[in-house]
C-alpha cells in the first residue's frame, strides 16, 4: 500500500514540474510569427471646444491572437488637460480582409478638453495576449501582459468665442432643454410660490452658475437651491413671494449655453407664468367670553378637565385602598385562607369599578354616531360670533369630543368645531 501512494505521489509531482517547465517555454511559431495588435483612437468630431463633452473610442486590431476582455489606460496626455470617464466595453466585432480574420474591440468613454489648442493623444494600453504553449499533456494557455502604443492622434480644440458672449452665459457647454414649473398660480399676497427648474441634455455643467430666475421688484425672491445633480439633469428650485397684486405673471426664466454643434450661443426661455389674485377675507377673532347667566362659568375645555381631575382622584384613591388592602392581607394569619380569598375578592372587585369609571370617563364626552338635524355651521369658539371654520351638513354623521354649556365640540372627518347641541339628534 505504500509503495503504491509513493507511486502516485511521485507521479504527481512529475507531473507539476513538467506544466511548469512547460509553461516556461517558448510560444509555437503559429501562434506569433503570424499575429499581429494595434490599437488606435476614435472621435466622434473632428474638430471640439474647450470643455465640450465627446465621445473617445480605443479600438484594439488584432489578427492571429487572443486577447483577453480587459484593458487599462497606462499612459496619455498631460495631466489635467485631457479628462477622460469610465471606459465601457462595446460589443466585439469581426471582418475578414485578404482572407484573414480581424477581431476589433471597442472601449469607449466621455472625454473633454479644458485648454484649446493643439491636443496629440497618444497614450500606452495595457492588455493581456493569451498564447498557446506545450505543455506535459497537450497544450496550455499563456496569458501576457503587453504594454501597447496607440496610433498617435491630433485633436483641434477651439476656444468658446468671446464676442458676442452673453452676459447672461451661465457657463455651459452643451445642448440642453429648459423645463419651468410655477405652483401654485392661483394665490394671495403673501403667499409662497415654488419655481421649480429643470436643465435636461449632455455636457458641461460643473461649473455653470444657478439661474436666479426672479429680479423683479413686485417679488421676494430667496437664493436658489440645487435639488439635485446627475450628469444628463439639474434640478434647481427657488421660492418667491408675490408683495402685492401688481406682480401679476412670474417673470420668464431664461438659461443661456454655448451650443457646440451649431457653434453659437443659445438662450432657452420658458414663461412668463400668470398668476391669478383670489380675494382673502381675514377676519378679526375676539376673545370669547361665556355671557352672564348661561348657565356655565367654565371655559372650553374645562368640563373635560374636571373629568380628568376626577378620574385622578378616584384612581389614587384605589391605589392607596390596595396598598392598606394588601398590608392587611400580610398580616392576617397565613392559615386562615379564608380571609386571604376575601381581601383577594375586594381587590378585584375594587379593580372592575375602577376599569368601568375609566371606560364611562373616556366615553362620556366621546359619543360616535351622532347625526345633525340641520345644516349648522362649526366654529373655532362656542360662541356665535366666533369666526366660522366650517359648514356641516345636515344628517352629517359627527363626533362629540366635549360639551360647554349647550354647546359641543363636534369632529367631522378632517374638519370640526363648535355647534349647538340642539343641532345634534337626541337618541
Amino acid at each position: 500500500m505504500k509503495t503504491r501512494l509513493r507511486i502516485i505521489s511521485m507521479g504527481l509531482a512529475l507531473l507539476v514540474h513538467s506544466a511548469i517547465i512547460g509553461h516556461a517555454q517558448a510560444p509555437t511559431p503559429s501562434s506569433t510569427d503570424s499575429g499581429s495588435v494595434t490599437a488606435f483612437i476614435e472621435i466622434s468630431r473632428p474638430h471640439v471646444y474647450r470643455n465640450e463633452i465627446f465621445d473617445l473610442t480605443f479600438v484594439i486590431e488584432s489578427y492571429g491572437v487572443q486577447l483577453a476582455q480587459e484593458m487599462q489606460l497606462q499612459s496619455g496626455p498631460e495631466k489635467g488637460r485631457l479628462i477622460l470617464g469610465d471606459f465601457v466595453g462595446l460589443p466585439e466585432e469581426q471582418s475578414i480582409r485578404n482572407r484573414k480574420v480581424f477581431f476589433r474591440r471597442r472601449f469607449r468613454c466621455t472625454a473633454r478638453v479644458t485648454q484649446a489648442g493643439k491636443l496629440v493623444i497618444a497614450p500606452s494600453l495595457r492588455v493581456i495576449r493569451r498564447q498557446r504553449v506545450r505543455a506535459f499533456i497537450g497544450t496550455a494557455w499563456r496569458e501576457i501582459p503587453q504594454l501597447l502604443a496607440v496610433k498617435p492622434h491630433t485633436l483641434s480644440v477651439k476656444s468658446i468665442p468671446e464676442k458676442p458672449q452673453p452676459e447672461a452665459w451661465s457657463g455651459a457647454v452643451g445642448v440642453f432643454d429648459l423645463t419651468v414649473n410655477a405652483t401654485p398660480k392661483v394665490v394671495s399676497p403673501g403667499d409662497l410660490i415654488t419655481l421649480r427648474t429643470e436643465i435636461k441634455g449632455r455636457g458641461y455643467t460643473e461649473a455653470i452658475r444657478l439661474p436666479n430666475v426672479i429680479t423683479a421688484s413686485d417679488f421676494k425672491a430667496y437664493e436658489p437651491k440645487l435639488e439635485r445633480d446627475t450628469a444628463e439633469s439639474r434640478i434647481v428650485t427657488q421660492i418667491i413671494i408675490p408683495q402685492s397684486t401688481n406682480a401679476v405673471a412670474v417673470p420668464p426664466v431664461s438659461f443661456c449655453f454655448f451650443d457646440p454643434i451649431r457653434g453659437q450661443f443659445r438662450t432657452a426661455t420658458e414663461g412668463p407664468f400668470p398668476l391669478t389674485f383670489q380675494n382673502k377675507t381675514i377676519a378679526s377673532v375676539e376673545r370669547f367670553t361665556p355671557d352672564e347667566g348661561s348657565g356655565s362659568d367654565v371655559m372650553p375645555g374645562d368640563t373635560d378637565q374636571d373629568t380628568r381631575e376626577s378620574m385622578r382622584r378616584v384612581i389614587l384613591a384605589l391605589g392607596v385602598g390596595l396598598v392598606v388592602l394588601c398590608g392587611v392581607a400580610c398580616g392576617i394569619n397565613v392559615f386562615r385562607r379564608r380571609y386571604v380569598r376575601m381581601v383577594l375578592w375586594l381587590c378585584g372587585a375594587l379593580l372592575c369599578v375602577g376599569m368601568l369609571w375609566q371606560l364611562h370617563s373616556s366615553t362620556l364626552w366621546h359619543p360616535e354616531g351622532q347625526l345633525l338635524t340641520r345644516d349648522t355651521p362649526a366654529r373655532v369658539a362656542p360662541s356665535p360670533r366666533a369666526l366660522i371654520c366650517t359648514e356641516l351638513s345636515e344628517g352629517a354623521d359627527v363626533s362629540i369630543i366635549e360639551q360647554h354649556g349647550a354647546w359641543v365640540r363636534v369632529r367631522h372627518k378632517d374638519s370640526g368645531g363648535w355647534i349647538p347641541l340642539d343641532t345634534i339628534a337626541s337618541e
